[in-house]
């Protein structure tokens, strides 16, 4: 999902959601200033890649800067690491950051409950170390309240739910 501020007159800005998401019940125009938009939580998700991209495990190495020694060796590793992917030792993940956010229109006791999420990264190894996991987390946790911040959730509602965000 996106936000695309429409209109902007100083005091408030009008944004609008555009994409789809089978969690959404409408899109949504919303006025920042006079309506309610509010976190209902923030999580960070390590997902299974279904469909991941080993090409780089099946290069030729025909590069003048490797020698045929280096790319025969680089294709068994390559061969052995595949191997171990065919035999389950490890998988293909993507991380990314999921909002679902509260919108309610002025004068309305009704909303809709949107999830808004980073773009995700995805083509990483399942037995890549914590710290490179913690990495991405942290960087599509600032993707994620960039957007949350576009569509004008306040800044400190925002901080504060990235704080308590919860991992999937």
């Amino acid at each position: 999902m996106k936000a695309i501020v429409v209109k902007t007159n100083g005091d408030h800005d009008l944004v609008e959601l555009v994409g789809t998401n089978p969690r959404a019940e409408q899109f949504a125009r919303v006025d920042t200033k006079r309506s309610g938009i509010h976190i209902r939580s923030i999580a960070v998700e390590r997902l299974t890649d279904e469909d991941p991209d080993l090409s780089h495990l099946k290069q030729s190495y025909n590069e003048p800067s490797i020698t045929s020694a280096e790319a025969e060796k680089y294709k068994i590793q390559d061969d052995k690491r595949l191997d171990a992917y065919d035999r389950g030792d490890w998988y293909m993940m993507g991380v990314r950051a999921t909002a679902d956010v509260a919108i309610t229109p002025k004068g309305s006791s009704a909303g809709t409950l949107v999830t808004i999420s980073s773009g995700g990264l995805w083509g990483i190894e399942s037995d890549s170390g914590e710290s490179y996991f913690k990495d991405v987390e942290r960087d599509e946790l600032d993707e994620l309240e960039g957007l949350l911040l576009t569509i004008g959730v306040p800044k400190k509602e925002v901080e504060k739910a990235i704080r308590e965000a919860k991992r999937k």
